[in-house]
């Protein structure tokens, strides 16, 4: 018999051309804390926890899960290891095209394209001028009216969550595809409104890019200078160095808005402007030049001690070897930030490789802005996604940078952004915990998928280069 005061937990993988993986848990498995991103450790909810938790891993084979248990590349005594204690659903038949907006709206109605009017990740709507594409992520759930343009008044499909709200049940959703608070626009008419068919008793829209791409930057000895004012305010803040602080002139200008729409510009220039510069400080005391660490911060704001409070994070400080580190770009009213990382840095400048990953937010939909503003004032704001253009050399500044340096950066991407979803659905729980379901979808792996495990022929393994198709592929694969 089950605990019950323990929730289900159910997992899902949505994935392309392979069915779809139920499995039903008596444990809960999303990580704690972020120095414990692999392992439960069994943190509760007072005396209530949700009824049930339905997980979408989307894309995670079965088999290579158990694969990577058993080699132990994922720990054996927590996180997905707890599907072990499960019930396995062998067989399953997913829906066509098995995509991750076909299947999470087909796992959230019931129904297939033929009722829910979700037919692929990007479609054309019947009633929109040819040439203008839909998201499937962001079209009408069930259909919409055609004459008069407008909401459908008898949808073909219904989110689940829909008829368990009228039943007084409480649905969370964290980043659930079709659960984003939104209002769906063809033609700049409203075909279906946020309520009640894509809100939930608390929402987490999927976040959504900046306006800003990536971008590396490639520095030496000579970018960098002693900088006076920059080692009074690194003192300030409590950071030491025991070689000189050597600091460079701005390495970019962009620009953003405070104003809606508040994206961000490389070019165009906007009300709030973001010049940012680096300081390098050794802070190893070994009686040697060794510089090790990075502080990326905006040359107007400087260095300020802290603390700060989320989405607030002051200058990212980047250690030889360790993780990205987050950047908001303080006053845009869409809460948008970027992170930083290093993959090179010799201990005398001599080379140093910086990467400033794309810029994102979660949208600001009004129907489920408290949630929103929760999220971003408590967990942080959306964080980068594995972004294939770095791997691929196709973003600015990476020319140069060693296919390495650019796996590592890649790998990186895909941990920091599985943390951040983690803490988004842990937040959505702890604010919840009485809910009768929890509906949380993880973007990984799939999103490596798109781009490492596509293997047609027809596509060009080089982006740059059309002739590397069919025998003259590297072998590497192309993202959908």
């Amino acid at each position: 018999m089950r605990n019950p005061t323990r929730p289900f937990v159910g997992f899902i993988s949505a994935i392309a051309l392979a069915a779809p993986l139920l499995i039903g848990l008596s444990v809960p498995v999303l990580a704690d804390h972020d120095d414990d991103d692999d392992r439960d450790r069994g943190r509760g909810h007072g005396s209530r926890s949700p009824k049930v938790v339905l997980i979408s891993l989307d894309g995670a084979k079965p088999d290579l899960i158990q694969k990577y248990l058993d080699q132990g590349a994922l720990p054996r005594d927590g996180g997905l290891a707890e599907l072990n204690k499960g019930v396995v659903a062998r067989q399953n038949v997913t829906a066509t095209p098995s995509l991750t907006a076909v299947a999470h709206i087909a796992i959230a109605t019931g129904s297939t394209a033929v009722h829910n009017d979700i037919p692929s990740n990007t479609f054309h709507n019947v009633a929109a001028p040819i040439g203008v594409s839909a998201s499937g992520f962001a079209a009408a759930i069930g259909g919409y009216r055609i004459n008069p343009l407008g909401p459908s008044p008898d949808p073909t499909a219904d989110p689940l969550w829909v008829r368990l709200r009228e039943q007084g049940k409480k649905v969370v959703t964290a980043t659930w595809p079709g659960a984003d608070g939104a209002d769906i626009r063809i033609n700049n008419v409203v075909v279906q409104a946020a309520v009640p068919i894509r809100v939930t008793d608390y929402t987490v829209p999927f976040g959504a890019f900046g306006g800003l791409g990536a971008t590396g930057f490639t520095l030496t000895a000579g970018s960098f200078a002693p900088d006076g004012a920059v080692t009074a305010q690194l003192q300030a803040a409590g950071r030491f160095s025991y070689s000189p602080v050597l600091v460079t002139a701005p390495i970019e200008t962009f620009f953003c808005s405070s104003n809606t729409p508040a994206l961000c510009s490389p070019t165009t220039t906007l009300d709030l402007k973001f010049e940012m510069r680096v300081a390098a400080l050794d802070t190893t005391n070994d009686g040697k030049v060794n510089y090790d660490t990075l502080v990326v911060f905006e040359k107007t704001r400087g260095i300020l001690p802290g603390p700060f409070q989320a989405p607030a994070t002051g200058p990212a400080y980047l250690k030889r070897g360790g993780s990205s580190a987050p950047f908001y770009f303080e006053g845009t009213s869409n809460k948008i930030g970027a992170s930083y990382f290093v993959s090179t840095l010799a201990p005398d400048l001599s080379t140093v490789r910086l990467t400033r990953y794309g810029a994102n937010f979660i949208p600001r939909n009004p129907a489920v802005l408290a949630d929103v503003d929760d999220i971003n004032n408590n967990v942080g704001f959306w964080r980068p996604q594995a972004d294939f253009r770095i791997p691929e050399r196709l973003s600015p500044g990476f020319t140069t940078f060693p296919d390495t340096e650019l796996e590592t950066i890649y790998e990186d991407q895909v941990r920091t952004f599985v943390r951040y979803q983690t803490r988004v659905a842990e937040r959505a729980i702890d604010r919840n915990p009485d809910a009768d379901l929890v509906m949380i979808y993880v973007e990984q792996p799939d999103g490596s998928g798109h781009q490492f495990t596509l293997t047609d022929r027809r596509q060009a393994s080089d982006p740059r280069n059309p002739g590397s198709i069919g025998n003259n592929q590297s072998g590497q694969g192309r993202p959908l």
